[in-house]
């Protein structure tokens, strides 16, 4: 048996053995989470029956128009009203200005404006403004480049449950950019965005219990993180459990590997 034969040989050598026939095909997933550039306003609820003299004096109501604007593809209206409500300081319109402004939606794209209407939300919390500030430090688009700066933002906004950010996080203290390399820092803030659901946070977790980086080795660890990014759709976690059925090295991880 295949497995048999497996564990007859030295720790290392097995590990060797495991490594190349799992991941002849499959590396980690270095890509960094790029900025959001779509805007969601699912927490804007209508309300039909304020009068329309009020909705107009209410900023709440005047945001709401503005988001009926932007999902009627009239961008132009919209940003003219999140512009007048983002200059009173309005955190929310500040961040879909700042979207706006950064992707060219109804407004001539202005990376300098973005950056500034991003830090502004920031300032206030807004945890997807601190993101993307973040990305934009990091990029020196539209503001000076200051990777220091940007780890700070994706620190604040990851504290605020920040996939993205808590994502990579992990990336940067693994890949040491910007700061010295620490496994086990990268490995706790890719264990946070895994439990938040991030497939690829989940498939590189898998591969750090694969190597004992900044965690103890652990294939059966490995294995689980895998199957969870596999049913999130990851494709390199279903590559590497095919990988693993075929060679029959789950066989001391039984249940962990679906049938699929």
């Amino acid at each position: 048996m295949w497995w048999d034969m497996l564990n007859r040989l030295s720790f290392d050598t097995r590990f060797h053995v495991i490594f190349m026939t799992v991941f002849i095909l499959s590396l980690f997933s270095w890509n960094a989470h790029a900025k959001i550039m779509k805007a969601d306003f699912s927490t804007a609820i209508p309300d039909h029956f304020i009068l329309e003299s009020e909705r107009i004096k209410n900023p709440y109501h005047k945001f709401e128009i503005a988001v009926e604007a932007y999902e009627a593809s009239d961008y132009k209206s919209a940003a003219v009203i999140f512009m007048d409500l983002a200059k009173s300081g309005h955190v929310s319109a500040q961040y879909y200005l700042a979207i706006m402004f950064d992707a060219g939606i109804g407004v001539e794209e202005d990376h300098v404006q973005s950056a500034m209407w991003y830090q502004k939300a920031a300032k206030k919390g807004h945890t997807d403004a601190q993101y993307n500030l973040a990305i934009a430090y990091a990029t020196g688009e539209g503001i000076t480049q200051n990777i220091k700066k940007s780890i700070y933002w994706m620190k604040k906004s990851a504290l605020q449950g920040n996939i993205n950010s808590q994502y990579n996080l992990g990336l940067i203290y693994i890949m040491g950019k910007g700061v010295k390399i620490n496994m086990e820092e990268g490995v706790y803030w890719w264990r946070l965005a895994a439990k938040n659901g991030d497939s690829t946070a989940q498939y590189n977790l898998g591969m750090m219990y694969l190597e004992g980086k900044g965690v103890e080795a652990d294939i059966c660890e490995a294995t689980r993180w895998w199957q969870v990014s596999a049913d999130n759709g990851f494709i390199q976690s279903i590559v590497v459990l095919k990988n693993l059925r075929n060679s029959d090295i789950q066989h001391g991880c039984d249940g962990l590997v679906s049938a699929r």
